[in-house]
């Protein structure tokens, strides 16, 4: 089993936090985005997108870290899908949340004030940095009064924990959790 992956990337941090926490034995490829790799011939075959989380297993390519998510799940861990119709549809909440509502303000807010110095593309826009701080801080609130009630944000320990843990941790965006102790207390239990 192999991932394409590149530590910059917080949706590459999604199954590579899952693959560590089940042990799974998988060869970690690391695609230089900004050389380039993935808009060669060779990715492309891989994820016609030029994106990366890649998993190939075998015969099989998957790419978008979700999908990739819930097919380790399947293969290795299928608890973590949600144990009936309610908690499944649970996690995929979650999971779809992740990508609808907080993954937005942390791509634009690490892009702002990482990516775009390291792309030489101009200082960062500190009016939209303003306006994905206040997106980001709805969303951290919304985790941290469910986080509140419980261990695990779908209810039991899911694929949704190790999604948006992977977002809400990924350094990149250069956000501050300390006024959410809730979200700091599950982000401890990912360990």
């Amino acid at each position: 089993m192999k991932l394409y992956t590149n530590p910059m990337s917080a949706n590459c941090q999604h199954p590579t936090k899952l693959i560590e926490h089940l042990g799974i034995e998988c060869e970690m490829v690391v695609v230089d985005l900004q050389a380039g790799e993935q808009r060669r011939p060779e990715f492309l075959a891989l994820n016609p997108c030029g994106r990366v989380p890649v998993l190939v297993d075998e015969d099989v390519v998957f790419w978008e870290s979700h999908a990739i998510l819930h097919y380790l799940a399947e293969k290795h861990a299928p608890e973590l899908l949600g144990t009936g119709p309610v908690s499944r549809a649970r996690v995929q909440q979650w999971l779809s949340w992740n990508l609808a509502h907080l993954m937005p303000h942390m791509s634009a807010l690490g892009f702002e004030r990482r990516l775009k110095g390291m792309f030489g593309m101009g200082e960062p826009d500190e009016e939209r940095i303003a306006r994905e701080e206040k997106g980001l801080a709805k969303c951290l609130a919304l985790m941290e009064q469910v986080l509140s009630e419980k261990d695990w944000i779908a209810g039991e320990r899911s694929l949704a924990d190790f999604s948006l843990a992977s977002s809400v941790g990924h350094k990149l965006a250069g956000h501050n959790l300390d006024a959410y102790p809730a979200v700091l207390r599950w982000m401890d239990r990912q360990k």
